[in-house]
């Protein structure tokens, strides 16, 4: 994955050609991680940015930690296969109230 810093946390920007092998062979699981250590330093995986992983056709399931806060614009435009989404054990009701976005 690649990935943007900014203090303690960091976007999900998109995936290198090595995590786009991943997927495929683990059929086209994609868990994002909790953390991400850039340059030596770990930091927490708050945002998946703008197109992350638009137009990529492999992924068929996203595992999404709790402290991920916001998806960007068009994060999977044009993924032309259903994606089951896993919202760190959380119901989608559930994890919309942990973000503050639903009572």
């Amino acid at each position: 994955m690649t990935a943007n810093a900014d203090g303690t946390t960091c976007t999900i920007t998109g995936l290198t050609d090595t995590g786009k092998a991943w997927v495929v062979a683990n059929g086209g699981a994609l868990p994002i991680p909790e953390t991400r250590v850039i340059k030596d330093k770990e930091y927490a995986v708050t945002a998946i940015g703008d197109n992350a992983f638009k137009e990529n056709t492999d992924i068929t399931s996203v595992t999404m930690p709790n402290t991920v806060e916001s998806l960007g614009n068009h994060t999977f435009y044009n993924c032309t296969k259903r994606i089951k989404m896993s919202l760190g054990g959380m119901s989608p009701l559930e994890y919309r109230r942990s973000l503050g976005i639903a009572t």
